[in-house]
């Protein structure tokens, strides 16, 4: 029903002033073209019908997502944004549900996704939201006290959720985002060196990281070995599927299907019972395995 709510907003929009939204299309060359392939990768998936029902959802998301860009403003989607994962965290927690993680041994919070990461990701993209929305786009005094709500409820499932990949990736981002802003207010000269020191910096971490020990320590924080709880060993047989098909991919959403010898493998070394749901934990492995090196460039 959702679903259908979803398309109802925002498709019919294109055929009341289809002109609006044709306007200047190529500047959506990239997103538009990748839809298209994606769709044709139904002649050459090892799995037409899956390939064929996932391509026609990304390319109709891929319509509505435009569609939004050129009907509401910025501060408007984040709004609405923090409204959606409100409801989504509270639906969330209201389902409750914990799932032992057979990896690492920890238990976490899953709950209505039945996946930790998924509550990861909801919880991390509110308190970015948030904070997004209180540093550029607050009006009055009342912002602190509507978004208050959701940035509680976003930490406080994010700390349940014991997502390592949403707590390392959020402050990496508004790191990220943060030297983009400051970055608009310097001249080039000084842009070009916070790039340089930036970069530099990068990399003596990484550096220090792997050869101090730093990174045990990090990883042993979040309960993770130096294989990601068997995530290098995903990435490998990603890589593996990659070299058989390098050009194309074995279709887009195609990889991961029932009856298949290496996703029924790979399930069974990690203790996926539903045999559905899983992926390489890796998007660019993911993207190469599916739609090939054409695709994943």
């Amino acid at each position: 029903i959702l679903i259908l709510a979803y398309y109802a907003v925002w498709l019919p929009l294109l055929f009341v002033d289809y002109r609006r939204f044709t306007w200047r299309l190529s500047t959506a060359w990239l997103p538009i073209t990748l839809a298209l392939y994606v769709c044709l990768s139904v002649f050459w998936s090892q799995a037409a019908g899956v390939s064929a029902r996932a391509a026609v959802q990304y390319t109709s998301h891929i319509v509505c997502a435009y569609v939004a860009a050129r009907t509401i403003s910025v501060r408007t989607l984040l709004v609405g944004s923090l409204i959606g994962i409100f409801v989504v965290l509270l639906y969330s927690l209201k389902v409750g549900g914990y799932a032992l993680d057979i990896m690492d041994g920890t238990v976490n919070f899953v709950g209505a996704f039945g996946s930790k990461n998924q509550v990861g990701f909801f919880a991390s993209l509110g308190i970015f939201s948030c904070l997004a929305f209180l540093v550029f786009y607050r009006r009055n005094w009342l912002g602190f006290a509507w978004t208050a709500p959701i940035m509680l409820l976003s930490v406080y499932m994010l700390a349940i959720a014991h997502s390592a990949t949403s707590v390392a990736s959020l402050p990496a981002v508004i790191g990220v985002v943060s030297l983009l802003t400051m970055s608009k207010v310097l001249s080039q000269r000084y842009r070009r060196v916070l790039f340089v020191v930036g970069a530099g910096s990068l990399v003596m971490a990484v550096v220090a990281a792997l050869n101090l020990g730093l990174l045990d320590v990090v990883l042993g924080i979040f309960g993770k070995d130096s294989t990601l709880t068997g995530r290098t060993y995903l990435w490998e047989q990603g890589w593996e599927a990659a070299q058989q098909r390098p050009l194309l991919g074995y279709g887009y959403a195609a990889y991961w299907v029932q009856g298949f010898a290496d996703p029924e493998r790979l399930w069974a070394e990690f203790y996926i019972s539903t045999r559905t749901g899983f992926h390489f934990h890796n998007t660019y492995v993911e993207t190469l395995v599916e739609i090939g090196f054409i695709g994943a460039t």
